[in-house]
């Protein structure tokens, strides 16, 4: 039997469990890369968790509207960080920031 595996080259099977187990695991990656402030890989992981789920899965399942939203979350900060986006603190007036 350990010889049919290793001539089979292990490779995984294509039913939906084993692509949601894959989907999942792009998603825990990125929130670790997240955690670890890595904003750009966790783009990354969250992008492919999001192909994988969309790609096997119904377009209203909730793991992909997870995984939508967690990209769309970090895209946001990173725009922010680099300015391209105007936070809502930033476009409130202080009498600080009016002078």
């Amino acid at each position: 039997m350990a010889d049919e595996r290793v001539a089979g080259g292990g490779a995984p099977s294509n039913n939906k469990s084993d692509t949601s187990v894959l989907a999942i695991a792009y998603y825990n990656w990125g929130v670790e890369l997240e955690h670890m402030r890595r904003f750009d890989q966790a783009i990354k992981a969250f992008t492919k968790g999001h192909e994988v789920a969309c790609s096997e899965l119904d377009a209203s399942h909730p793991m992909i509207q997870a995984m939508y939203k967690a990209l769309v979350d970090v895209e946001d900060h990173v725009a922010v960080k680099k300015g391209y986006a105007v936070t809502p603190r930033s476009a409130i007036k202080t009498p600080r920031t009016a002078r």
